[in-house]
């Protein structure tokens, strides 16, 4: 008897554990916050172009149509695409829904989507004004998860803040 309560306890504990989960890495998510203890597995930002925790943002504004692909973010506005890259404290993806919920400094969520019109605070410079080619700026600059190799890095922007 005593042998059949502990097995009833131990699976208890390993069920409250999440120990044998089933969840699906195209499900996960990470959680911004205002400081990062450890960082989440690459996988889990899904197509993010993600850099370090970083506190505060450029003032810079632009704005336009969220596009999001298998590998890429982009912000597109008049024919362009922009590659748009993401603080890893106050940025959340969601790969259920295909949707970035951002952490602004002043306490705001807003979670986006593919096709939802943005507005967005930060920074972005082009290859042509920075005079780099788009390896060097990815080789130079430090990656929660780099952008895919596929992604167009000919635009990119530094994202500092969201509004929907």
């Amino acid at each position: 008897m005593k042998v059949l309560a502990l097995m009833a306890v131990s699976l208890l504990l390993g069920a409250c554990s999440g120990a044998g989960s089933t969840a699906s890495p195209s499900a996960a998510t990470t959680q911004p916050s205002a400081s990062v203890t450890s960082a989440p597995p690459a996988d889990a930002w899904g197509p993010l172009a993600v850099r370090p925790p970083e506190d505060g943002a450029d003032t810079a504004r632009t704005e336009g149509t969220l596009r999001i692909t298998d590998s890429c973010v982009y912000l597109e506005a008049a024919g362009e695409v922009t590659l748009l890259t993401w603080p890893a404290n106050r940025t959340t993806w969601n790969g259920a829904s295909h949707t970035i919920t951002f952490a602004n400094s002043d306490g705001t969520v807003v979670t986006i989507g593919n096709g939802e019109h943005g507005v967005f605070g930060g920074s972005g410079d082009s290859e042509a004004e920075s005079g780099i080619s788009s390896q060097e700026w990815v080789n130079e600059r430090d990656w929660v998860a780099p952008p895919a190799s596929t992604c167009s890095l000919d635009s990119r922007w530094g994202i500092g803040a969201v509004e929907g």
